[in-house]
C-alpha cells in the first residue's frame, strides 16, 4: 500500500506502521470491531431461524493482527424439533493485505454434521486442514444409515492463489473493496471452501430500494442486487438461485437474501437488528 508506493523516510514509515497496526484494524471504515448484524430466516410468514454476522475481536499471528469474523445460524424451536440447525463459521482475517489466516466451520443441520479447522500460510500459499464429517449425511432420504460414523480427514492444500478468500472473509473482502459496482458487471473471487479452491462468480443485476424493519423501526435502504453463483455448505446449505441485496453505500451491509433450501423451499433472510 503506501509503504510500497512512496519512498518515505524511516520515521514516516514507522508512523504509518503504527497507524496501520494499531488504528486501522480497530477504527477502519466500513466495519469496526463490535459490529453485529442479526437476521431473521423466514419461509413465508413462518420464522425458520435466526442468523448473525459480527466482528468479535482480534487475533495475533506473530506480528500480524487479524479480525475475528463470525457468523451463526440457529433454527427456531419449531424447526429444531424435527430438523435441528446450529451452524457457526469463523474466519481470522487480516484487513490490510486482506488475507485469511484461519477458518473454521461447525455445521449441524439435521443429520448433516461437518466440522473443519484450517490454518493458512499466505507466504507459502498452503492450507493445513483437519476435518471430521458424519457419513450419515449422505443418505438421500434423510435417514441415518446403519453404517453411519464419523470420518476424519487431515491434509494440506498447496498452490493457493495470491488473492484467495474463505467463505466468510469473502464478504468482508467485498465490503472493503472501494470499487463502485455497476449493473451488468461480473466479477470473480478465488474461494477456498470445503477444502478446495473454486471460483465465486458475482453478477450485479440492478439497483433498487428496500424497506426493512431494523431495530424495531422501518428503514429504507438503497441497495444493489447481486446474484452469486456458488455451491457450498452451511447456513442451511442453500441450493438453487440466490439473490443478495447489499446496501449501496460505503458499508455494503448484507441486507437481504432469497434462496432455496433443501426440504424447505424458498426462504428469505432479512436484516432486523444492527449495532
Amino acid at each position: 500500500m503506501l509503504l510500497v508506493c512512496f519512498d518515505l523516510t524511516v520515521v514516516t514509515k514507522w508512523i504509518l506502521f503504527i497507524f496501520f497496526w494499531f488504528i486501522l484494524p480497530i477504527f477502519s471504515d466500513p466495519f469496526v470491531i463490535g459490529e453485529k448484524f442479526e437476521y431473521k430466516i423466514r419461509w413465508g410468514f413462518v420464522t425458520l431461524g435466526r442468523s448473525s454476522m459480527s466482528i468479535i475481536g482480534t487475533k495475533n499471528y506473530g506480528r500480524t493482527k487479524c479480525l475475528i469474523l463470525q457468523t451463526k445460524a440457529i433454527g427456531s424451536p419449531w424447526i429444531n424439533s424435527f430438523f435441528p440447525v446450529n451452524d457457526e463459521i469463523i474466519s481470522h482475517w487480516e484487513p490490510i493485505q486482506m488475507k485469511p489466516y484461519y477458518s473454521e466451520k461447525n455445521l449441524n443441520e439435521g443429520n448433516y454434521h461437518r466440522h473443519h479447522k484450517i490454518y493458512y500460510d499466505p507466504i507459502k500459499k498452503i492450507a493445513n486442514y483437519k476435518q471430521k464429517k458424519f457419513s450419515g449425511n449422505t443418505n438421500k432420504k434423510g435417514e441415518l444409515r446403519k453404517d453411519a460414523k464419523w470420518v476424519f480427514k487431515n491434509g494440506i492444500t498447496k498452490n493457493l492463489p495470491d488473492d484467495f478468500q474463505d467463505i466468510l472473509s469473502a464478504i468482508y473482502f467485498n465490503r472493503a473493496n472501494s470499487t463502485k459496482g455497476e449493473p451488468g458487471k461480473v466479477f470473480y473471487i478465488n474461494l477456498y471452501d470445503d477444502l478446495k479452491i473454486t471460483k465465486l462468480k458475482m453478477v450485479i443485476l440492478k439497483r433498487e430500494s428496500v424497506v426493512l424493519e431494523v431495530n424495531e423501526k422501518k428503514t429504507k435502504f438503497h441497495a444493489i442486487i447481486v446474484q452469486p453463483f456458488i455451491k457450498t455448505t452451511g447456513i442451511f446449505r442453500a441450493k438453487g438461485d440466490m439473490f443478495l441485496w447489499i446496501s449501496d453505500d460505503r458499508k455494503r451491509i448484507p441486507l437481504k437474501i432469497t434462496s432455496s433450501v433443501p426440504y424447505v423451499g424458498k426462504v428469505e433472510v432479512e436484516l432486523n437488528k444492527m449495532q
